[in-house]
């Protein structure tokens, strides 16, 4: 009962892709029809556009003798006319150079007496600026001298003291510790100084008498520090008050001297400053001596100018005559052969144009890489387009045959298919034997058919046509399931 509804189950399937693949072949040959008309459609506009770039060659080279001829003749009036425009160019500058020299040497001759004056102007004004430096030159140095002396004499008076400030130096850093540990009570203190001061002598007898006493064992330190403790105080406010004003006079000693010492480095360095300004005022010296000299010589060189001046100018006059001349006259030139070349030029243009168009139908074509590669073989470009026509006219056909003779294969093995799927259902319902054997023999016939389809079509790119394809390998699937199943049923019937 299995086996006959898998037979059932499989001819329905069998019969639905029977119909899907018989949609598939009637699609997949409009769409060949189409695609002809397209490419026949393309291959005639082609050729067209082909047979118009070869009549636009022809005419072209036809005139090619006569364009050669006028570009060399254009070529030649080039050369004349560049020629022409460098000795108009020579001849203008010659003359532009006439003027120049003209007013230069007009204005050299005019200037050259003004410079004269101006010259003996600047060799007076030297002489006064050197008088003026020498003058400041020699107050600078009497200054320099009297500054190095007080500097002199205030160096020898701080060495004299050096001894002094090194030995207070020595004394602060030695109680320096005793000033900061007494600097606290010094504004507490100073006020009993006076009165302590009195009585110096007093306390000094008594606390020497209470240590006496101290030492001899007659008195304990309570009993001393009762009686004598008040003379200790007063004398430690001396030592207290004497010895903060005298750390700090001897601040105030070292403090001194080395202000002087500042002020002698001061006056060191602006000692320095002179003697430098002094030097350049030896350096304006020289200077104002190097440019008195320099206007000497000019005022001698401005005569000679004066005289090559006048001699320019007679020469210049001459000349600038000469170039207007020859100026006109190279004008003159220069126009008709413009407008010679203008005239041929403009003939030459018209086949210029051409060629250019069709250079540019030549690249179009070379756009197609094959016929690029015959062109690059050394094909004329429109051959070159017309075999690749035909080329891909052949290879279309081929392509379209192979197409067809798919699409056939895959309508026959649906027909076949069909009957095959037909006979199967009524076999599982009335378990007809000749007609279960009839079946079998069409499914395999499909099923052989369907591979061969498949086999060919792989060969020759039907996976670029989906639909067809997939209509190829359901009937290899489902033909392989129609024959088992129906085999199947066949060993059950026996």
């Amino acid at each position: 009962m299995n086996k006959q509804k898998t037979l059932n189950l499989c001819s329905i399937l069998m019969s639905l892709v029977c119909v899907f693949s018989i949609i598939s072949g009637v699609v997949g040959f409009r769409d060949i029809l189409s695609t002809k008309n397209e490419k026949m459609a393309e291959k005639e506009a082609t050729l067209k556009q082909l047979s118009t770039l070869e009549e636009g060659v022809k005419k072209l080279e036809s005139n090619r003798a006569d364009y050669e001829a006028g570009k060399k003749k254009v070529a030649d009036g080039e050369i004349e006319f560049a020629e022409g425009v460098k000795k108009l160019e020579a001849g203008q500058a010659e003359y532009e150079a006439g003027k120049a020299q003209l007013a230069k040497s007009q204005k050299e001759y005019d200037a050259g007496k003004v410079d004269l004056a101006k010259g003996q102007k600047e060799y007076d004004a030297g002489k006064a600026e050197l008088a003026k430096a020498q003058k400041e030159y020699d107050a600078g140095m009497a200054q320099y001298k009297a500054g190095k002396a007080q500097y002199d004499a205030g160096l020898k008076a701080l060495n004299a003291k050096t001894a002094e400030y090194q030995a207070g130096k020595a004394m602060l850093e030695a109680g320096k510790a005793d000033y900061e540990a007494a600097k606290p009570y010094y504004s507490t203190l100073q006020p009993q100084y006076s009165a302590a001061k009195a009585n110096e002598a007093v306390a000094t007898a008594q606390v020497a008498e209470g240590m006496g006493k101290l030492q001899a064992g007659t008195i304990t330190q309570d009993d001393f520090n009762t009686q004598y403790g008040p003379y200790v105080d007063i004398l430690k406010v001396i030592q207290v008050v004497e010895g903060v004003e005298k750390y700090e006079a001897g601040l105030a000693g070292v403090a001194e001297y080395e202000k002087g010492k500042a002020t002698l480095q001061a006056s060191e360095k602006q000692l320095n400053a002179a003697k430098a300004q002094l030097d350049a005022g030896q350096k304006q010296l020289n200077a104002g001596k190097a440019k008195l000299d320099a206007a000497q010589k000019q005022l001698t060189a401005g005569k000679a100018k004066l005289k090559a001046a006048e001699t320019q100018l007679a020469t210049g006059k001459a000349k600038l005559a000469e170039a207007e001349i020859e100026l006109a006259n190279g004008k003159t030139a220069l126009e008709d052969a413009k407008v010679q070349l203008k005239n041929g030029k403009e003939q030459l243009a018209e086949f210029e144009e051409g060629e250019k168009q069709i250079q540019a139908g030549y690249a179009v074509l070379a756009e197609n890489a094959a016929v690029k590669a015959k062109i690059d073989k050394g094909m004329d470009p429109v051959a070159a387009a017309k075999a690749v026509i035909d080329e891909e006219t052949v290879k279309g056909t081929k392509e379209v045959m192979a197409r067809v003779y798919v699409i056939s294969a895959i309508i026959i093995v649906a027909i076949v298919g069909a009957i095959a799927s037909s006979m199967g259902i009524n076999v599982a319902k009335t378990s007809d034997v000749a007609k279960l054997k009839n079946g079998f023999v069409l499914g395999v016939v499909a099923l052989v058919i369907a591979i061969l389809a498949n086999i060919y079509g792989a060969m020759n790119g039907y996976s670029a046509y989906k639909f067809q394809m997939t209509a190829a390998i359901l009937e290899v699937i489902v033909a392989i399931a129609f024959v088992a199943s129906i085999n199947q049923y066949k060993s059950t019937a026996k």
